[in-house]
């Protein structure tokens, strides 16, 4: 649109050089040496946008855009051979093509008007042409705000999560155009102004997994911190419908195998500076044994809403949705978070707050039943908080002797003990033992809540013809760190069971 202004101008140039010569080649020469300069002076800045020094899109202040033109002059051959000389599509050499030829069929009829002196005949075509510009900034001015309030409404009615198809609305576009409002505010030091742009372009994304967190907010978090890289903070997270306490496992509370179960783990992120890559996040989720249960699917830096647009200092959370049907019931998980570089294709490293390198590792999830604790007396109760309440006795069972003990826990836990049972015939010799934490160790005891029922089968490598040889069960608990056996109600430190 200021097009017709810039040639108008060429063409005055050009129509009265004429007259500059009259003045002398040297000040004439100067003239068009000054416009010649001005012209290139205006290319480095699209150089300049055109080679990501700078953006016509996003603010800079005047002092970047003057080194950056010093940048251009030191190596114009090379940004000259790249950015202009490069093969073009055939769209936009039409429309240079078009371009040229209008500015030349207006140039043109302006310098012929000019250089006739024609001003009074044709003043109205000049004003015309030189309204265009000024009548375009107006009807931007006059669509901005009613544009504005529409897309905001369009996204309050669910629009934007129900017709997001890329052929027909490119809301990742749309989204951008707030993301540098808030480049420019930010700019300008104006956080409040930033945080408004931000959640309008939140508000435009498709999917509602990320979102801004007040300082309020962050008290539902489990505090962490974590460095990946040298900018990604990760500053807490929070498993969703979970009221375990700080440093006790985070419960998912889902009914028995095989019925679907899922968690949703949120994490609350922070960028220290403006980050050059989108990253890829996910969490995993492993088992005691090391195996990976779940993981959060990739999602290639874009979604939920890319990184590189956080404004600096601001807090992020995330949502990620993890299946855990093909983990057991009760099942301690260990959850990890990775970041992912997909541009130079690797994990970024991983930092905890003394600066130790750490493995991304953030907490513990559990599945376990909702089950209430079981109504009966206890057989014998093993310290300040484990009950023994039944035991099936021996049987056979997949090639081999199994004892089922039944454990409730009085009391939350935060220690690991192992259960050892001993098999002795009637001299009290031992025929097989077992010493193995609950449940093969996929659940123990410091995960254990207050009121929780544990189904535990042990298996023995003993003979089923031997079976008859059994006088005898012994059973206990020790702990894993020192072996000191807990002591038993009944007196001692194990419990007689019958075969």
């Amino acid at each position: 649109v200021l097009s017709p202004l810039f040639v108008l101008g060429l063409a005055y140039l050009f129509a009265r050089s004429a007259a500059l010569a009259r003045l002398g080649k040297a000040i004439a020469g100067s003239i068009l040496a000054v416009a010649l300069l001005c012209a290139l002076w205006t290319y480095g800045y699209y150089l300049q946008a055109a080679s990501g020094l700078t953006s016509f899109s996003e603010y800079h202040p005047a002092v970047q855009w003057l080194a950056n033109q010093a940048v251009i002059l030191r190596s114009p051959a090379g940004l000259l051979s790249q950015y202009w000389l490069s093969e073009r599509s055939a769209p936009l050499r039409a429309n240079l093509a078009g371009l040229a030829l209008y500015s030349l069929v207006l140039g043109r009829i302006s310098a012929g008007w000019i250089s006739a002196g024609r001003f009074t005949t044709h003043r109205a075509w000049i004003v015309g042409l030189a309204l265009i510009p000024a009548c375009f900034a107006l009807l931007l001015l006059s669509t901005i705000g009613p544009g504005e309030q529409h897309k905001q409404e369009l996204a309050a009615s669910g629009y934007y999560q129900q017709n997001l198809a890329r052929g027909q609305l490119d809301y990742e576009q749309f989204s951008n155009e707030y993301v540098e409002s808030a480049r420019y505010h930010e700019a300008l030091g104006q956080p409040e102004a930033v945080r408004r742009d931000i959640e309008r372009a939140l508000a435009l994304w498709p999917g509602k997994a990320r979102r801004l967190v007040t300082d309020t907010e962050t008290l539902d978090y489990r505090p962490l911190h974590l460095t990946f890289g040298e900018q990604v903070e990760l500053l807490g997270y929070q498993v969703a419908g979970s009221a375990a306490p700080p440093g006790s496992a985070a419960v998912v509370p889902c009914a028995p195998p095989p019925t679907a179960c899922s968690a949703t783990v949120r994490l609350l992120w922070r960028a220290g500076s403006r980050l050059p890559v989108d990253y890829d996040t996910s969490v995993l989720l492993f088992d005691t044994s090391g195996s990976e249960v779940a993981r959060t699917p990739a999602t290639h830096g874009i979604d939920p809403f890319p990184s590189t647009w956080w404004p600096a200092g601001m807090m992020f959370s995330d949502e990620h949705i993890l299946d855990l049907s093909t983990a057991g019931a009760p099942a301690l998980l260990r959850a990890r978070v990775q970041v992912f570089d997909g541009v130079a294709n690797k994990r970024l490293p991983t930092h905890s707050a003394d600066g130790q390198a750490q493995d991304g590792t953030i907490g513990e999830l559990k599945r376990s039943p909702a089950a209430a604790a079981v109504a009966v007396e206890a057989r014998a109760a093993l310290g300040d908080g484990i009950s023994l309440l039944d035991s099936s006795g021996l049987r056979w069972a997949n090639g081999h002797v199994e004892v089922s003990l039944t454990w409730r826990a009085e009391k939350s836990l935060t220690e690991d003990y192992t259960v050892f049972i001993h098999l002795l015939d009637a001299k009290n010799r031992i025929l097989a033992q077992s010493d193995t934490p609950p449940r093969d160790g996929t659940y123990p005891t410091h995960a254990w809540g207050a009121g929780e029922t544990v189904i535990d089968v042990h298996r023995f490598n003993l003979d089923q013809s031997r079976l008859g040889n059994v006088a005898r069960i012994v059973v206990g608990m020790y702990a894993a760190r020192d072996g000191r056996r807990l002591p038993v109600s009944t007196g001692g430190d194990t419990v007689n069971l019958s075969p």
